[in-house]
């Protein structure tokens, strides 16, 4: 969950990037202003190509809210060895998130 504070309401999309970090390794920045489905494949992309996550190790799929709205909310699932049960906190590193819309 990122927390977002609002400075000023207006109707610019969302924009800007993110990292994510799981068990210590960081991701390349993740472009958020791209559509959702697409987000979703740049963030699996981002964590698959971690050390600490194998490949096909992570399935990323879109929550749809029923009201809709711009929230951009993601289900993250790891999969395969080692990463059975409760698994470590995946991370947005805050030193690397600016969003702006």
């Amino acid at each position: 969950h990122v927390g977002i504070t609002t400075a000023v309401d207006g109707d610019a999309p969302l924009s800007g990037s993110l990292k994510l970090s799981f068990r210590g390794a960081v991701s390349e920045a993740i472009d958020i202003s791209l559509a959702n489905n697409e987000l979703a494949n740049a963030i699996d992309s981002a964590l698959e190509a971690l050390d600490t996550v194998q490949q096909g190790g992570v399935i990323v799929s879109e929550v749809n809210l029923a009201n809709g709205g711009f929230e951009k909310i993601f289900r993250i699932e790891f999969q395969g060895s080692g990463v059975g049960g409760n698994v470590e906190s995946l991370v947005v590193v805050p030193e690397h998130l600016l969003v702006l819309g």
